[in-house]
């Protein structure tokens, strides 16, 4: 099987939640748990829209970073990423607002 890393065997299960992926592929982060679960339900909850929560899981994920950090990981590379994600959130928030002005004038 072709890229077998990203299957797991569930023929014992009759249905698959979020938690129970989480833990078939071993996610053991709770940061990143919740960015998968933020991601993987994005705008289906009924609470807030698409675009709410996966900015939510990015900032998830920067605080993930941040731990790594705080723990001892790799600094610079983590703050370089870090900083390339912020600067690419800011810049689709503009482009987002930008788009809803638009629309609004029309």
């Amino acid at each position: 099987m072709s890229f077998a890393h990203y299957f797991r065997d569930v023929i014992r299960l009759t249905h698959v939640d979020v938690y129970r992926v989480l833990e078939l592929f071993g996610v053991t982060s709770h940061a990143i748990g919740h960015a998968i679960k933020k991601l993987l339900c994005s705008g289906q909850r009924g609470v807030k829209d698409r675009w709410v929560d996966v900015t939510e899981a990015i900032h998830t994920l920067l605080r993930w970073c941040e731990m790594q950090i705080e723990d001892g990981g790799e600094p610079e590379d983590m703050l370089l990423l870090i900083g390339k994600i912020e600067r690419w959130c800011v810049a689709q928030r503009e482009k987002t607002l930008k788009r809803i002005e638009a629309n609004r004038d029309q």
